[in-house]
């Protein structure tokens, strides 16, 4: 089913067309997105690691590596930052709220670029959602499966205090 108002396009059209592009499809399927007509755009990369899926990919899970630096080294011309990884799909449309509404919930990003940051913050603002800034593209893997943020559907405060404590154990883990 699509979303209202949107029409099917070839991937190199919504690429070509689009002023942001969201990846969202499995992971080990990112060298299929089109270089060419990415470049110079904004991508937010929502995809994350399944083995399941993806099959067993050491390239794909490396801890060293967020999976966003390794979408952005594919695309070296385009501006990668990682979003909507972390919240369910069926969330991002059931858990959408206005802006200062009760309840509303929160989207963490990680980007290495300020402007592109805070275009990706009005784009979630839009979605519904309070935008956390998680850090630099290396933090995106805090949002990534098998962290305590993967999965969090919710506020902002008690996001960014999952945040911290993932950010915790990778550096424990880092100093061990």
């Amino acid at each position: 089913m699509l979303a209202p108002g949107a029409a099917a396009v070839r991937s190199e059209v919504a690429a070509l067309e689009a002023d942001i592009v969201v990846l969202a499809l499995p992971l080990g399927k990112y060298r299929h997105v089109p270089v060419a007509e990415l470049e110079g755009k904004l991508v937010v990369d929502s995809m994350n690691y399944w083995w399941e899926t993806d099959g067993i990919r050491d390239d794909l899970n490396d801890p060293r590596t967020s999976t966003s630096e390794i979408v952005q080294e594919f695309l070296p011309r385009s501006r990668v930052v990682k979003a909507l990884n972390h919240m369910g799909y069926h969330d991002l449309e059931e858990e959408a709220r206005p802006a200062g509404a009760d309840g509303r919930k929160a989207i963490a990003i990680a980007g290495d670029r300020e402007a592109d940051v805070a275009r990706v913050s009005e784009f979630v603002d839009a979605l519904g959602f309070d935008a956390l800034i998680a850090g630099p593209l290396a933090a995106g893997a805090l949002l990534e499966p098998g962290r305590p943020t993967f999965g969090a559907d919710l506020p902002i405060e008690e996001l960014h205090a999952l945040i911290e404590l993932a950010a915790a154990e990778t550096s424990h883990t880092r100093a061990t």
